[in-house]
């Protein structure tokens, strides 16, 4: 683990004028944390949902994962789309 995280942290500061100097900007954010942070918030609150169903109705944990897996491939082929003409290829 401690070489993977030395790994990311040489990509991300070897490259002067890469396109994470462009996402970190100067203030010291970094974006890819705040990624992140809300995945993990929203992993939990789709955990907890789907054990609350599971107390209520297996049908209803069933259709709100099936439901949830649409949406985020509905979402996915959008951003695809979108973040293909936005992105310069290498």
């Amino acid at each position: 683990m401690a070489s993977y995280s030395l790994f990311i942290f040489k990509k991300r500061h070897s490259h002067a004028g890469s396109h994470t100097a462009l996402l970190c900007g100067r203030d010291g954010r970094d974006p890819f944390g705040a990624f992140n942070g809300v995945w993990g918030m929203m992993w939990f609150l789709g955990s907890t949902v789907m054990g609350l169903l599971y107390d209520q109705s297996i049908t209803a944990l069933v259709t709100f994962g099936g439901a949830m897996q649409l949406m985020a491939a509905l979402l996915f082929f959008w951003l695809r789309g979108r973040l293909a003409t936005a992105v310069e290829p290498y």
